[in-house]
């Protein structure tokens, strides 16, 4: 497990309630033995004379020193998390749109998952999807949401896993090893496509299956969910409904699979 997440991105807030959601990524980092990158997104409208400082150059003083006020508590953050968990922790702040700029940073940094607490991200945009939506659908890594209001990833007692395609061989390990190592109760769901074959939508649910249960005694439900709308929000709402504590998602992999027949790609083992 420790070679398929060397770096985790922590999305977080300045508030007590994005501390308690680190030290449960620090805790996941730590059984990946994996660097963790605590991210701040300031949003851009909220720079302090922002319209001020772009015609006149005031409010410069003013958005330095809120920057560095940022950057000193998350440091802080950074020298306990260390501490506690025994763990490298970076610190990150920028100001950026929050949906698209956690998104250019996890790819910057090359990390291998995205962690943070479903609720902080739940607020939809006007003009757009949740952020944790947009998340979930864009993100080219893996993105652990935090569902229940669990303090330590040792009360996990359950996981449900979208099924959208094909799912190689290191995220099965991935998502073994976490249901091994806490007892977890794997839920391994998919929205069918509109007038789409039923067994085309049972195919990837039932090989992800044969390809997880000799990993270990790990229980699993598989389940093909009714369409209705947008379907990460259908993968939301069955988490919430089974009363799981993470929905763990796998990227899509259709684009580095073209002109691979659908039955062909469970040879590929995607590093």
């Amino acid at each position: 497990m420790k070679d398929v997440v060397k770096k985790i991105l922590a999305p977080v807030d300045t508030d007590s309630r994005s501390l308690a959601v680190a030290r449960q990524v620090a805790e996941l980092a730590r059984e990946y033995d994996a660097e963790l990158v605590l991210l701040h997104i300031a949003d851009i409208r909220e720079r302090p004379n922002r319209f001020l400082s772009f015609f006149t150059g005031k409010g410069a003083e003013a958005f330095d020193r809120l920057t560095k006020e940022k950057s000193e508590l998350l440091h802080t953050w950074k020298r306990s998390l260390e501490k506690d968990y025994g763990i490298r922790v970076q610190v990150q702040v920028h100001w950026d749109q929050r949906k698209k700029g956690i998104l250019k940073y996890a790819d910057s940094l090359e990390v291998d998952m995205i962690a943070l607490k479903a609720t902080n991200f739940a607020a939809r945009n006007v003009f757009g999807k949740q952020c944790l939506e947009y998340l979930i659908e864009e993100s080219h890594c893996q993105v652990v949401s935090f569902l229940s209001d669990t303090t330590s990833i040792g009360q996990w007692k359950q996981v449900v896993m979208p099924v959208t395609d094909f799912v190689p061989e290191t995220r099965i390990r991935t998502i073994a090893e976490i249901a091994r190592s806490f007892r977890l109760k794997v839920h391994l769901i998919a929205v069918p496509a509109q007038h789409s074959n039923p067994d085309q939508d049972f195919y990837f649910l039932t090989e992800t299956l044969k390809r997880l249960k000799p990993l270990g005694n790990i229980q699993v439900e598989c389940r093909c969910l009714k369409q209705n709308g947008n379907h990460t929000h259908s993968f939301l709402r069955y988490a919430k409904e089974v009363g799981a504590d993470i929905i763990l998602t796998n990227r899509l992999f259709s684009f580095d699979y073209q002109g691979v027949s659908r039955h062909n790609r469970f040879l590929f083992d995607y590093v």
